[in-house]
């Protein structure tokens, strides 16, 4: 296990410890990351231990792993958005991401490679609902208390993050065929944009106990 991975589930597990401390008091949209988060930290844990322990290939877990993480963001998504065009059409996106996952594994990424063109799209949609979030934020009010948003600094984590992965998985799909090593090695570089994702979580943990905190007082 690399230093990079301790890192990363030291801070992944710490944030959801944190969050599930924190989870009574947090506004509704906010409660839903809690799906996202088990989702990383049970996929992240069972890849480990396949690969690690069992010494096995894990690669076909994250075929699975990449239609529920989708899925567990949606529904932050869809609470957080008040658009109901939006709203909808975030839920009509969901069925056809995973019909579209499971065409890629059939045609285009096998169960024993990564499964590159599926983490593109999921990152395209991504990015596309939290640009919408922050086009409602930029309209309204809140964005006199923009710092004091929790979903604010979650997003802009998740951009970073998804942006890093638009990026890799385009790369990674084109060297994994060239220089496994290479790849193998560029991909470390995901893991910094994940300690970000993570980090940004926690910050919105962070402000959102302060802000509460300044109301209580």
């Amino acid at each position: 296990m690399k230093v990079v991975e301790y890192i990363e589930f030291g801070i992944l597990y710490a944030t959801v410890v944190l969050f599930i401390a924190r989870y009574k008091q947090l506004d509704q949209p906010f409660k839903r990351l809690i799906f996202y988060l088990l989702n990383l930290a049970l996929g992240n844990t069972l890849a480990f231990y396949l690969f690690a322990c069992l010494h096995k290939e894990n690669l076909w877990l994250f075929h699975f792993l990449t239609p529920m993480e989708y899925t567990a963001l949606c529904i932050v998504f869809h609470g957080s958005l008040s658009n109901p065009l939006l709203r909808k059409a975030i839920l009509l996106s969901l069925p056809c991401f995973i019909t579209l996952c499971i065409l890629l594994t059939r045609y285009v990424n096998k169960m024993d490679e990564n499964d590159a063109v599926a983490r593109i799209a999921e990152a395209l949609l991504v990015t596309t609902w939290i640009l919408f979030y922050f086009r409602e934020l930029s309209t309204t009010e809140k964005i006199l208390d923009i710092q004091r948003d929790p979903l604010f600094w979650v997003y802009t984590g998740l951009m970073i993050y998804f942006w890093g992965t638009l990026f890799l998985q385009g790369l990674l799909n084109y060297l994994n065929r060239l220089d496994r090593i290479l790849a193998n090695r560029l991909y470390t570089w995901q893991y910094v944009f994940e300690y970000t994702s993570l980090l940004t979580i926690n910050m919105g943990l962070f402000c959102d106990r302060i802000f509460r905190r300044r109301v209580a007082g």
